[in-house]
C-alpha cells in the first residue's frame, strides 16, 4: 500500500515540496526520467456534466485538452516530457487558481500509475 501512498503525494501536493518531503524525494529520484512512450500531464478538471469548459485562461501555458471516461470528461495541460517539468507546470496552474491540480502519468495514452511509472524506469 506504500505506492498508493507515492502516487497520492504526487497528485495531491497542493504547493510546492517540504524539503526533505516523499514529494521531494520523487521528484529528486524520477524529476528527470524520459522515456518516448511517457507523457506527463496536469489534470485541471473532472466533470461529468460540464463537457464544454475551455479553460482560456490556461491556455497560454500550453494545449488544453480532454477525454471521456465513463461518462466524465477530464481535462488536462498537456503534455510534458518529465514529471518536473509537469510538477512546475502544475505549481503555475495552481498560481491561477486550480487548487486541486494534479500530475497523471501516461504511457503510450494510457494512464498509469506511480508504481508502474517506477517499474518502467527503475
Amino acid at each position: 500500500m506504500t505506492d498508493g501512498l507515492a502516487i497520492k503525494a504526487i497528485v495531491q501536493a497542493k504547493s510546492k515540496p517540504k524539503r526533505g518531503s516523499k514529494y521531494e524525494e520523487m521528484l529528486e529520484a524520477y524529476g528527470d526520467v524520459q522515456k518516448d512512450s511517457l507523457a506527463f500531464k496536469v489534470s485541471i478538471g473532472a466533470y461529468r456534466y460540464n463537457h464544454t469548459l475551455t479553460f482560456d485562461e490556461l491556455k497560454d501555458l500550453g494545449n488544453v485538452e480532454s477525454s471521456q471516461e465513463e461518462g466524465i470528461t477530464y481535462y488536462y495541460l498537456s503534455s510534458f516530457a518529465t514529471l518536473r517539468e509537469a510538477h512546475r507546470m502544475r505549481l503555475k496552474v495552481i498560481e491561477r487558481g486550480i487548487s486541486d491540480a494534479a500530475i497523471t502519468i501516461f504511457q503510450n495514452n494510457a494512464k498509469i500509475s506511480f508504481q508502474e511509472f517506477r517499474s518502467l524506469v527503475d
